[in-house]
């Protein structure tokens, strides 16, 4: 296998590279970043799941999850 980019980052801690905010999150997770391993999921994952794996990368680094990832309808 070809590897491609930096190793992926540490989810347990409180660092972010690309951007503190909740929706920077949110973007990462579904764009990706370039020229790393980190693929994005916006065309695999549905907004609401998008929402939920952002609301875990929070959990994971004990940081307190934002309000807009909380209530997570499954049908939006």
């Amino acid at each position: 296998t070809r590897r491609v980019g930096p190793p992926v980052g540490n989810l347990s801690d409180s660092k972010r590279k690309h951007g503190e905010r909740p929706s920077d999150v949110y973007n990462v997770i579904a764009r990706g970043v370039n020229n790393t391993r980190m693929a994005g999921w916006g065309e695999v994952l549905e907004p609401s799941q998008l929402r939920a794996v952002s609301a875990y990368v929070f959990f994971l680094a004990g940081k307190g999850v934002p309000e807009e990832f909380k209530a997570t309808d499954p049908r939006s």
